[in-house]
C-alpha cells in the first residue's frame, strides 16, 4: 500500500524574486525620470530603452510644438478653487517628464500659444508622454527589484 502524502506546511520565509535583480532601483527609477529610457538603459534593456526616449520624446517635443502649455494660464477662472486644482493636477502630470519639463520651461512660453489651433491636442500630446513616463519609471522599478524580466 501507498502511503498518503504528507500536507505541505506554509513557511515564513520570503520567496525568491523571479528574476535575479538588476540593479540598484533607485538610480533606475532616477535615470528614467530624468531622461525618457535612462532606467532602462541603465538596467541593461536597450531597445526598450531606445524605444521609451524616442517615442516619449517625439510625443513631447511633438505636444509642445503644437503650443502646449506648461501649467494653466485661463484668466476666466484667476482666483477659483477649480483653477488651484487643475493647476495642481497639471504640474503633477508634466513633473514626471523630468528634464524636459525643466528645459521646456527654461526655453519656451510656460503658457503655451493659445492663438493656435493645435493648442489642446499639444497639451494631450506632451501630458500622456510625461504621464507614460511614470509607468517607465515603475517599470524600471520593478525591473530593478527582480519582479520583472
Amino acid at each position: 500500500m501507498s502511503s498518503p502524502e504528507q500536507p505541505t506546511t506554509a513557511t515564513t520565509e520570503t520567496a525568491e524574486p523571479a528574476y535575479p535583480p538588476q540593479g540598484n532601483p533607485f538610480v533606475a527609477a532616477i535615470l528614467a525620470w530624468l531622461v525618457f529610457g535612462a532606467g532602462h538603459l541603465y538596467l541593461g534593456k536597450r531597445w526598450k530603452g531606445v524605444t521609451l526616449f524616442l517615442l516619449l520624446s517625439t510625443l513631447f517635443v511633438g505636444g509642445m510644438a503644437m503650443g502646449s502649455f506648461l501649467y494653466f494660464t485661463d484668466q476666466e477662472w484667476a482666483g477659483t478653487n477649480w483653477r488651484i486644482v487643475f493647476d495642481l493636477v497639471v504640474k503633477f502630470g508634466f513633473f514626471w517628464s523630468g528634464l524636459f519639463y525643466f528645459g521646456a520651461l527654461s526655453f519656451l512660453d510656460p503658457a503655451g500659444r493659445v492663438e493656435a489651433p493645435t493648442y489642446e491636442v499639444g497639451w494631450v500630446a506632451a501630458i500622456s508622454a510625461a504621464l507614460l513616463n511614470l509607468l517607465a519609471i515603475l517599470d524600471a522599478w520593478d525591473i530593478a527589484k527582480g519582479k520583472k524580466g
